[in-house]
């Protein structure tokens, strides 16, 4: 998935996918009683980060240059 979202719409996001990774460790931790034959192995894997084509770069006017909060491109800062 990709979109663009606001500092507050990515924080309700992130918030969320961390109630997500509570119940995932909850539901293990429960299962954990039961015996080997009933469980099996599962991986949860969740990322968000800004992205952006660096190919796009050359296209972007200075003016609209976008600053990540917490993120800086390799080789770059800010």
């Amino acid at each position: 998935m990709s979109g663009m979202l606001s500092a507050q719409s990515n924080e309700v996001v992130q918030q969320k996918l961390k109630r997500l990774a509570l119940e995932f460790r909850h539901c293990h931790e429960e299962d954990v009683a039961l015996p080997l034959e009933h469980r099996f192995g599962v991986s949860l894997l969740m990322a968000m980060r800004p992205w952006e084509i660096e190919a796009f770069d050359s296209f972007r006017r200075p003016e609209t240059r976008k600053d990540y909060p917490s993120f800086s491109r390799r080789g770059q800062s800010g």
